[in-house]
């Protein structure tokens, strides 16, 4: 009684041209979708890592001057590699 009540699929040669056309139809518009949002993220996201590149090049070209190894880039610091005076320490307090 089992093998009654058990549902099974039709031979792929038993479904009518209708229901084969759709389900192909189907899976290629799925097939197709998947690949344009995949294709979309990767072109926005090389996009938006361009111009993230371009910015922060953009913001560090004043940074980039040629200074002497061994210069402090802190104002009035004693020397490379010392704690910034109170002085800097303020400033950059007060300017956030």
């Amino acid at each position: 009684m089992t093998s009654r009540l058990r549902w099974r699929p039709r031979q792929w040669s038993h479904w009518t041209l209708r229901s084969r056309l759709v389900l192909v139809v189907a899976a290629l518009a799925a097939v197709a979708l998947l690949v344009a949002n995949i294709a979309g993220l990767v072109l926005i996201r090389t996009y938006l890592l361009g111009r993230i590149d371009d910015q922060l090049s953009g913001m560090a070209r004043p940074f980039a001057e040629d200074r002497p190894i061994g210069t402090n880039y802190f104002p009035g610091a004693a020397s490379s590699g010392s704690a910034p005076t109170s002085w800097c320490t303020s400033t950059t307090r007060t300017a956030r």
